[in-house]
C-alpha cells in the first residue's frame, strides 16, 4: 500500500483480510464505475484537510458537522490508525468524503468508549446516555465509519452510494476488522441513510449533548464484514450482467 495524502485508490489499497481476487475485482469495477461519472477516489491522510472540508462545506450548507473522532482539533487520528477517501470531480474540487477509524476493543465495548468516538480523544463533553444494544455487541476490532458526504450536484448519479462501501471495505481489506459501525441522526435513518449506504442494522439509543450533533436522538448503525462483502458481491454481479447484455 502506497502511502501519502493523495494516492489512487487503486495503488494504496493492500489486501490483507479476504479474498483477494475477489476484493481485487471490486476494488477495480468499482473504481471504473465511479471515473465513469467523471469522479476520481483518492485515499488521503492529511484530517487538517477534512476539517477545512467540512467547514467550507457546512458554511455553504452541503453538510453538517463531522463527529470528533475524525477531527484533529479533539483526536490523535492519523496515518497509524485512521484515513479519508475524497472524491475529486474534473475541475479538480473535492466533492466527496468518506473517513475511518480503528479501535482495538478487546476487553470493552462500544458502549464504553462512546464519548471518544463523539467528543473525541480529549473525551470532553457532557455525559453519554447510551442503551443502544448495539453498543455491548460490537467489540474486538472496530472500524469507526463516518465522514460520508457528497457534493449536491453530485447525488443520486449512483455514487454516494458505492463509494461509502468502497470506504469500509479499503479499511477492512487493509486492517482487518470484527465490527464496522458509524452514527447516525435520527432525521438521517428517518430519510433512510443508512440503507443508502449499505447498513441494514441500527440501534437508537443514544444522546450526545456535548457533540456537534446536539442533544437529539443519535442511532449506531453496524455491520460485521461478510455483510459488507455480500454488498460487494451484489455490485459486481450486476456489473457482470450489465457486461453479458451488452456483449
Amino acid at each position: 500500500m502506497k502511502r501519502g495524502n493523495d494516492v489512487r485508490l487503486l495503488d494504496a489499497v493492500t489486501i490483507k483480510y479476504g479474498p483477494v481476487e475477489f476484493l481485487s475485482r471490486f476494488f477495480l469495477e468499482a473504481d471504473e464505475f465511479i471515473r465513469s461519472r467523471g469522479i476520481r477516489l483518492t485515499v488521503r491522510t492529511d484530517f487538517d484537510e477534512l476539517s477545512r472540508l467540512n467547514e467550507k462545506e457546512m458554511a455553504a450548507g452541503n453538510w453538517h458537522a463531522l463527529v470528533r473522532a475524525f477531527d484533529r482539533r479533539y483526536s490523535d487520528i492519523d496515518a497509524s490508525n485512521g484515513y479519508w477517501i475524497a472524491g475529486i470531480d474534473a475541475d479538480g474540487d473535492m466533492i466527496s468524503s468518506q473517513c475511518g477509524r480503528f479501535y482495538q476493543w478487546d476487553d470493552t465495548c462500544l458502549a464504553d468508549h462512546i464519548e471518544q468516538m463523539m467528543y473525541g480523544d480529549s473525551a470532553t463533553g457532557s455525559t453519554i446516555a447510551i442503551d443502544a444494544k448495539a453498543a455491548r455487541l460490537i467489540r474486538g476490532k472496530v472500524l469507526f465509519n463516518g465522514g460520508t458526504w457528497i457534493h449536491p450536484k453530485y447525488r443520486r448519479h449512483g455514487v454516494a452510494t458505492l463509494a461509502a462501501k468502497v470506504g469500509r471495505l479499503f479499511g477492512a481489506a487493509n486492517w482487518g476488522c470484527d465490527w464496522i459501525c458509524g452514527a447516525l441522526r435520527q432525521h438521517d435513518a428517518d430519510a433512510g441513510m443508512h440503507l443508502r449506504y449499505g447498513y441494514g442494522q441500527v440501534s437508537f439509543g443514544m444522546r450526545a449533548p456535548g457533540s456537534p450533533w446536539g442533544d437529539g436522538p443519535i442511532g449506531i448503525m453496524y455491520q460485521n464484514p461478510m455483510e459488507l462483502m455480500a454488498e460487494a458481491e451484489l455490485f459486481v454481479k450486476r456489473s457482470a450482467d450489465k457486461q453479458v447484455r451488452a456483449a
